[in-house]
This record gives structure tokens, sequence and C-alpha cells, in this order.
């Protein structure tokens, strides 16, 4: 299991959308190039900023975007994975 930034809160109001983005770039890169997926933890005190930014049609479209300028690996895939929430 991986704590996602276990001292500080990704979901803070001064943390920026493109660098959450990022964040869920990698763990979503780790999951899908692994055999045995890692399973990431990720707490916040601000539970309507992170339920507005999962639920947010737009996000896995700025996820995507953020590994591919992240030179991350979508396995060859066309389209974008499949989140597993």
């Amino acid at each position: 299991m991986i704590f996602v930034n276990s001292m500080s809160d990704l979901f803070h109001e001064s943390v920026s959308d493109t660098f959450i983005d990022q964040v869920f770039a990698v763990m979503g890169n780790v999951f899908c190039s692994m055999d045995a997926p890692h399973v990431f933890q990720v707490l916040t005190k601000r539970p309507e900023r992170m339920r507005h930014y999962l639920s947010s049609p737009e996000t896995l479209q700025r996820v995507t975007i953020a590994m591919k300028k992240m030179g991350l690996d979508l396995m060859g895939e066309n389209s974008p994975p499949q989140w597993p929430l």
C-alpha cells in the first residue's frame, strides 16, 4: 500500500488541479503497468473537493493528458485506461 502525501492534503485549496492530475497520472500508470497493481491510499480533510474532482467528467481526460505530457506509458492503448474506482 502506498500512502500518497502522508504529511499533507492532496485536496487542500492551495493544491492546483493540474498537480492533482499529475499525481493521479502517476498512480494510474503504476496501476496499469503492474501485474500485481499497487494500492494507493489518499486521505483528505476536504472530501467535498475530492468528490468534485473524482466525479468531474473532465478529470479522466485531464489525467490522460498529464500522463502523455509526463511521458508515462499508456501501454500502447489508444484510449485511456479504465479507472478502478
